[in-house]
């Protein structure tokens, strides 16, 4: 049977439970006892403030898809804001002697920047020098969810909480805990993707293929198996890594996109926001003769969640079509279905059961 129709978010973001997780460890281990449980909730709420930039309204899909994290995830702006959030707290909390305004504000100041840090690990890309034209920061080294990052932080916040009025030292180490293999877990997967980062190359190399862009992410909820893109030339080429069970090889398999069509949308405003957005890491496809972006940084070969129809040839006044050239159009994200399979594929390729 046909995979269900999943609708999928114009603007993805970190999971909100890990950025809510996230927010409330670093704002109980800034304030600690000074702030009590009341550190763990306003660390909650001001790590997923950033992301409420999804309720604002765009002019259109591609202007929803790279504007989120934009200025709602600008150090600059985020910097303003805190010394606003500091004094706003501490007038609330008069009875918190120990927290300072100075306290509040680095309380506040790392909870923002930390979920705005956490954030350029993903693939999407964060704009965190906006306004300043420079693209978004996309480490890519971890998926949008991931369980073995996001469970630490959720124990140690969960144990604080409970120990915080009779245990409040103990509550403390469990919450620093929980921080640390959290942390730790994130290096790993940036060791990880510098491993398979080196091997793609090797492979690469090995293939005669000579790529101008290469990216490397994980495949969903795991750090193990890994999706390489390279772009060249004449196209693209895809593969898969196990760290598992692929030793060092890596197959690469070929596709060919819309490159003379690539070429002659280079001027079309929605191309150019989109090679800038994604570093370029992009194929065009022609659907019944409208041109369509694809972002390969997320999903696989026949399954990306981020298409968007932006041209479609024109005619003389004749009715003779006029080839190579393209007319923008209101840019429009096409549906999706999510592949069930492939996702149930990821264990057993993991370990080496493909």
């Amino acid at each position: 049977p046909p995979s269900p129709r999943v609708p999928t978010p114009t603007r993805p973001s970190m999971d909100s439970l890990t950025q809510l997780a996230l927010g409330a460890a670093v704002g109980d281990a800034v304030l600690g006892s000074r702030g009590g449980r009341r550190a763990i909730v306003w660390g909650a709420v001001l790590g997923t403030l950033p992301d409420l930039d999804v309720l604002v309204r765009s002019t259109n899909d591609l202007a929803a898809f790279t504007e989120h994290r934009s200025w709602s995830h600008s150090v600059f702006i985020l910097t303003a804001l805190t010394p606003i959030v500091a004094f706003a707290l501490r007038r609330l909390h008069r009875n918190a002697a120990d927290a300072t305004f100075l306290r509040w504000s680095m309380f506040a100041w790392l909870v923002f920047v930390t979920h705005v840090v956490l954030d350029c690990f993903t693939s999407y890309g964060t704009q965190i020098l906006w306004p300043l034209p420079s693209p978004p920061v996309a480490w890519a080294s971890i998926f949008i969810i991931d369980p073995l990052y996001t469970l630490p932080l959720c124990v140690g916040v969960v144990v604080s909480w409970r120990r915080r009025s009779r245990a409040p030292a103990s509550a403390l180490r469990w919450n620093l805990a929980g921080l640390a293999v959290s942390t730790l877990y994130l290096g790993w997967t940036v060791v990880a993707q510098s491993i398979v980062t080196a091997r793609a190359e090797v492979a690469l190399a090995r293939d005669g293929i000579d790529p101008t862009t290469v990216f490397v992410t994980p495949t969903p909820f795991n750090s193990l198996l890994w999706r390489v893109v390279a772009i060249d030339d004449e196209g693209f080429v895809e593969g898969v890594h196990s760290l598992v069970a692929d030793g060092s090889q890596i197959a690469f398999e070929r596709h060919y996109d819309g490159r003379p069509d690539r070429r002659e949308l280079a001027d079309i405003p929605a191309f150019e926001r989109l090679d800038w957005f994604t570093r370029g890491v992009i194929s065009v496809e022609i659907e019944h003769d409208r041109a369509v972006i694809v972002d390969l940084r997320m999903g696989a070969e026949g399954s990306y969640p981020f298409r968007f129809e932006i041209a479609e040839r024109t005619e003389s006044r004749f009715g003779m079509r006029a080839p190579s050239t393209w007319q923008a159009i209101e840019p429009r994200k096409l549906d999706f279905t999510f592949d069930w399979d492939r996702l149930r594929s990821i264990w057993p390729r993991i370990v080496g059961h493909d």
